[in-house]
């Protein structure tokens, strides 16, 4: 069986349904984008003629076969998931968690970046952030926001 999905040329896909009635690609296509603005916009353009129990099917598969996937792109704010798995571990300088996303990125990660994402965490209330001096040099230090940090003033 044929993928159902529409090409960027608006052609048919020609390659093999995989997962339900979806190629490889446009699996992973439809399973890493974001919902919203997005994952309406690659079903109107490219699975017109998949009804919901098909591409929620294919979804399904997908994430079966390849696990969860998490979309990574160039801007910080997206490898929030990989701070908070980080932050679970324990308390980390601002220096550590710069150099760990830059270890797993595709992408240079900047301080500036991990900053902007620092401070979009700390004002939902994920993470709290305190200043220490370690080493002789004051820095920022992160953790997760627990039920002990809005009991201190």
């Amino acid at each position: 069986m044929k993928c159902t999905a529409v090409k960027k040329n608006k052609q048919p896909c020609q390659e093999k349904a995989v997962y339900g009635v979806l190629c490889s690609r446009h699996a992973r296509q439809i399973a890493g984008t974001p919902s919203g603005f997005q994952s309406r916009r690659v079903r109107r353009i490219h699975l017109p003629n998949i009804t919901d129990e098909e591409l929620l099917h294919a979804i399904q598969c997908y994430k079966i076969d390849k696990g969860e996937h998490h979309l990574r792109t160039s801007s910080a704010l997206s490898y929030r998931v990989d701070v908070i798995e980080l932050l679970l571990m324990g308390e980390k300088t601002a220096h550590e968690i710069v150099t760990h996303l830059d270890s797993i990125s595709n992408y240079s990660i900047t301080s500036s970046k991990v900053g902007q994402l620092m401070r979009t965490m700390m004002n939902e209330g994920t993470v709290v952030r305190r200043q220490a001096n370690t080493s002789g040099v004051w820095g920022s230090i992160y953790a997760l926001k627990t039920s002990q940090h809005e009991r201190d003033p």
